[in-house]
């Protein structure tokens, strides 16, 4: 289990976190939301034990966390850019004193769909290819724990696709994951438990099963024309389009047949999302 407890920081008086608790099973994967400046990412930096902490501690099986122990997998890549692919990969697996290196590097290397580039110098990879290289330099050490910032920037469909692959086998692998996002559908794909920051703290912790259990239901038209209805809790607004929570399913597909009796365009109709619920607190 990982145990993140009372953590605390401040820049320049700046409360950026504050006596932030919270603990994670293995075999479990964690979305940490929230705008930004909201602290995510300093969150992390205490957690790999590369930022200073003000207060409270970090725990992996109640010891202090060793570092072979952590993959990292940062917002902005940190990569030799002038290394060629494979001399970047040969690079960590030797700092981390890696066995049958060479094997585990074309392994990746094919499995990202990189292996066509293994020569080739790491400045002249796309930005996609370059996030799926710093994904293999976060995961071929096999770490127990996986910290993820922002891991989807730069990536078309079918790469997504890959990372969210890999992600949710290392949950069958019984690793720790946490990632932030400002992407939420692929999060939502895979996530078990959503933890929001909002001014320093823990605004929302709340696990997906729970969120279902809830059993409201979302219905998302284009019409600015608002809907009346008892049953409808609460409804989001923009330019386009009207979002509406609705109380319970039942009464959900009673005002679903009113719309289509209607001729309402429906965008949307399903369950309550993490963004939904964000919005509600």
């Amino acid at each position: 289990m990982l145990e993140v407890i009372n953590l605390s920081k401040k820049y320049n008086e700046k409360e950026v976190l504050r006596n932030i608790s919270f603990a994670v099973e293995k075999g479990t994967i964690i979305s940490v939301l929230g705008k930004n400046g909201s602290g995510k990412t300093t969150l992390f930096k205490m957690i790999l034990n590369l930022l200073e902490k003000d207060n409270g501690k970090v725990q992996f099986e109640k010891k202090n966390i060793e570092q072979h122990l952590i993959g990292y997998l940062p917002e902005q890549r940190s990569l030799y850019q002038d290394c060629t692919v494979y001399q970047h990969l040969k690079l960590i697996t030797g700092i981390n004193k890696i066995v049958n290196e060479d094997e585990k590097i074309d392994k990746w290397l094919h499995k990202m769909k990189l292996y066509e580039y293994k020569d080739k110098k790491v400045y002249t990879l796309s930005k996609g290819n370059q996030q799926k290289l710093a994904l293999i330099v976060c995961l071929i050490k096999e770490p127990k724990i996986v910290v993820m910032d922002e891991p989807f920037t730069g990536l078309d469909y079918e790469n997504i696709d890959i990372f969210l692959k890999e992600i949710k086998k290392l949950k069958k692998e019984n690793k720790i994951v946490l990632i932030s996002s400002h992407i939420y559908q692929p999060v939502n794909q895979i996530c078990d438990r959503y933890i929001y920051l909002e001014k320093a703290r823990i605004k929302l912790d709340i696990r997906k099963k729970d969120l279902i259990k809830e059993n409201k239901k979302v219905i998302e038209i284009n019409d600015k024309d608002y809907l009346y209805d008892e049953q409808i809790l609460s409804k989001v607004s923009n330019d386009k389009m009207v979002r509406y929570i609705i109380k319970n399913n039942k009464a959900a597909q009673t005002i679903v047949e009113r719309l289509i009796q209607e001729n309402r365009t429906i965008n949307y109709y399903g369950p309550l999302t993490i963004e939904d619920k964000i919005k509600q607190i």
